[in-house]
């Protein structure tokens, strides 16, 4: 004799009863139909978007990464801590603070990292603004 908690219950007894369903005649064709003549977007319109996004990004990291270290190496850091601080020191001498700023800051940095930005802008809105392909139901 079975011990209690090996006795078939309820729950047992309709399993033992299913049946496994046939599948349809037209199931293979159906899925198949329904994959032709999909919309490729994906991957012929997004990728090379997403790859140039890709690219701004490390691009813009480097460029960060080598401006914040020639800042730190020379005093343009403590000039671009000081125009933080005080505000009224480009409204005392606006031209002695220009002339300090072009001879610290290494503009070709700033240049190709604001270039990056706009790769990353321009790259990732056209990644974004890509419509999902709609699938359509045959019926």
């Amino acid at each position: 004799m079975l011990p209690a908690a090996d006795m078939p219950d309820d729950v047992d007894r309709l399993f033992a009863r299913l049946e496994t369903a046939p599948v349809p005649a037209e199931l293979t064709a159906r899925v198949l139909g329904s994959t032709v003549g999909q919309p490729r977007l994906l991957s012929t319109i997004v990728w090379p978007w997403l790859l140039a996004t890709v690219g701004g990004l490390i691009g813009l990291a480097g460029a960060g990464y080598l401006l914040g270290a020639q800042l730190a190496s020379s005093p343009g850091l403590d000039l671009v801590e000081a125009l933080l601080d005080d505000g009224t020191l480009v409204a005392s001498a606006p031209g002695d603070v220009l002339a300090a700023l072009a001879g610290e800051v290494p503009w070709s940095l700033l240049l190709v990292g604001a270039a990056c930005l706009v790769l990353v802008l321009w790259a990732g809105g056209h990644v974004l603004a890509q419509p999902a392909p709609l699938r359509t139901q045959r019926g």
